[in-house]
């Protein structure tokens, strides 16, 4: 157990002369954070002899420790707040609507405000689809299914520039015919 404890100790020593030659960054010395009790024990049951001394000296600490810590405050709001707020409802959308998703931009966070029978798909972002892809021919599937129902709608972000609604329409197969539009805000 000795040459556990010694090996555990010489480890532990190089491990953080190494994270701070290395990086010095603090989430990569969370694995050394979690030995440091067992180190301390360690520790102090080679320094200490007494069992009720150790016992005392433990229990002493973990109660300065619980009195002491306070929950870091890294000036975040409260888990409350929505971190995005949409400043305005979504138009009334017929049933089984379909939104067709356009841009890079990140829109997904107004899909809660929609009905649950709406249904969404996005050709474009970070999955690069391309024309032989089977998902890419599924969304223009769908979107060819629902173009002459009135139910197929566009959802992008204006400042988008990777937005060419010129290019989609002809890539997705579908016709632009301007209606009022639902603008979410961040």
């Amino acid at each position: 157990m000795v040459k556990k404890m010694q090996f555990l100790g010489v480890f532990f020593v190089l491990s953080f002369i190494l994270w701070m030659k290395a990086f010095s960054i603090y989430r990569y010395l969370i694995p050394l954070e979690l030995l440091s009790p067992i180190i301390f024990l360690a520790l102090l049951e080679r320094i200490v002899q007494s069992n009720r001394m150790r016992i005392a000296i433990a229990i002493s600490i973990i109660i300065a420790i619980y009195v002491t810590f306070h929950p870091l405050d890294w000036g975040r709001g409260p888990w409350s707040d929505p971190y995005i707020k949409v400043t305005s409802a979504p138009r009334e959308l017929p049933d089984n609507a379909v939104i067709v998703m356009l841009g890079l931009e990140s829109t997904a966070y107004v899909i809660p405000l929609f009905p649950s029978t709406t249904r969404f798909i996005r050709p474009e972002g970070n999955l690069d689809l391309q024309n032989h892809h089977q998902f890419f021919q599924d969304i223009k599937k769908i979107i060819e299914d629902n173009k002459e129902s009135k139910k197929l709608f566009l959802l992008f972000n204006e400042q988008d520039q990777e937005v060419n609604l010129e290019r989609s329409s002809k890539q997705l197969g579908f016709n632009l015919r301007p209606v009022d539009c639902f603008s979410p805000h961040k």
